[in-house]
């Protein structure tokens, strides 16, 4: 995800497990590349748009910074408490990453 504030590392989105088919050799192909780009053509576009009243497309779709902070010496980290303290970017770009990845620290340890 790609936004307009330099201040805000670039976001990224990921999306439910693609068919496998839709990939060669581990690169999307074809129609698995048409549908994330339905998506993220829908996100930049604003959440909800064409949806029924009260929602409209003013509602953009942004990368917002977390606020670092130091506990038993670690760093960590916390959405901002208000509006004075948050910095955020929005949305207004994207980049498909072709190559089919996985995200190792959502899966389960070996027991």
């Amino acid at each position: 995800m790609l936004h307009n504030n330099p201040d805000v590392r670039k976001g990224w989105k990921r999306f439910w497990p693609i068919n496998y088919l839709g990939a060669t050799d581990g690169v999307l192909t074809g129609a698995s590349v048409t549908k994330y780009t339905a998506v993220g053509d829908a996100l930049i576009d604003g959440l909800f748009v064409n949806a029924n009243p009260p929602y409209d497309s003013d509602l953009p779709y942004i990368i917002l910074k977390r606020i670092a902070y130091e506990e038993d010496g670690k760093t960590k980290y916390r959405l901002p408490e208000n509006l004075g303290e948050s910095v955020w970017g929005v949305v207004d770009d994207y980049d498909i990453n072709l190559r089919v990845t996985t995200q190792n620290t959502r899966k389960q340890p070996s027991i």
